[in-house]
């Protein structure tokens, strides 16, 4: 599925599900049905990168972005604008560098050449990275011993943000009643949620999902593909 507005451009294209997109918020965010608890299949890969507000100079810029992993070249000589109000999506293959675009943006990985910026900075250099960019990159970084809320309050108290926020943000993704549970008895979609709700904590201004719908179940998916309408249509 696609949440592409319409002027696809290079950024996507009408049925073909995305593998990276990016859209805006309204406030109201609706919040995520109650998860099931049986594993469902994953949905079909997908990343989001969402920007929130429309306030000048805090988009994403990417200007000649290379990485080079010994003589494998992952990415090369990438620019694109990510403004306010728009939807951004990248399409390709598996080991296209998608995922290592997203992840020097992000400051996990330095470039060979050029740069990545969100809001005109480096991510290293935002004064405040929690409450500037929100990011789920994968769902295996959590504790299994602990439970879905303290797994968030263990983020929120190194980010130094407030401890209240934990529960809004749980029941925001639909798992206010899981939060008692131990992450281990998480299926992938709860995992995944649990991941959303983390990225959430801080009010971002640009929030970066890697595969969002992987492991939500068919409600989950409609709910997410709503949402993106929603942020998109701002």
């Amino acid at each position: 599925w696609s949440v592409m507005p319409p002027r696809y451009g290079r950024r996507g294209l009408p049925g073909v599900p995305p593998r990276r997109y990016g859209a805006y918020r309204a406030r109201g965010t609706p919040k995520m049905p109650p998860p099931r608890d049986d594993s469902t299949p994953p949905a079909a890969e997908s990343s989001v990168g969402v920007r929130y507000d429309d306030e000048p100079g805090t988009g994403i810029s990417v200007r000649g972005l290379s990485k080079r992993f010994g003589s494998v070249t992952a990415v090369r000589d990438l620019t694109f604008d990510v403004p306010a109000g728009q939807v951004t999506g990248f399409l390709g293959p598996n080991g296209a560098g998608k995922s290592t675009t997203m992840r020097m943006i992000l400051g996990l990985v330095r470039p060979t050449n050029g740069e990545a910026l969100v809001g005109g900075r480096r991510f290293a250099d935002l004064p405040q990275p929690r409450r500037a960019v929100g990011a789920v990159l994968e769902t295996t970084g959590f504790h299994p011993g602990r439970r879905g809320r303290d797994q968030l309050r263990v983020t929120a108290r190194a980010a130094g943000l407030a401890a209240g926020l934990v529960d809004e943000v749980l029941d925001r993704v639909g798992l206010a009643d899981a939060a008692g549970r131990r992450v281990r008895g998480y299926s992938l979609g709860m995992r995944q949620r649990l991941g959303l709700a983390a990225a959430l904590l801080g009010d971002p201004q640009v929030l970066i999902l890697d595969e969002p719908a992987n492991g939500l179940d068919p409600e989950g998916i409609r709910w997410m593909r709503d949402l993106l309408k929603g942020l998109a249509a701002g």
